[in-house]
């Protein structure tokens, strides 16, 4: 019985994932230009960071900017580019993806 349910959540998690990789996909596969940003210093991270140091580094700035911890009127723009870096380079399908391109940027 516990088999039949677990087998069922993870096919509901599969499912899950792999609408939401279709859905962001074609958003991600973008050519970056000179205005797009740098995920890894808006996470002050090194682009060959760990997953575990880059998620370490998005709680700490969360902590630090979040909008009920943070008065600062810009703290809501800071806020939202941390979680545009953070689902972007905290997923590795996606962040494979970004760092071909960020490597391109570099050339």
């Amino acid at each position: 019985m516990f088999r039949i349910i677990g087998l069922v959540i993870i096919l509901l998690v599969v499912i899950v994932v792999f609408r939401r990789l279709r859905y962001i996909a074609p958003a991600r596969n973008n050519t970056r230009n000179q205005s797009q940003k740098d995920y890894y210093k808006i996470l002050q991270v090194h682009p060959t960071a760990e997953q575990e140091v880059i998620k370490a580094a998005y709680d700490r700035l969360a902590k630090k900017y979040h909008p009920d911890v943070n008065k600062e009127p810009s703290s809501l723009k800071t806020m939202k580019d941390l979680n545009e870096a953070y689902e972007v380079l905290g997923d590795l399908a996606n962040r494979r993806l970004y760092h071909q391109e960020w490597l391109n940027q570099q050339k």
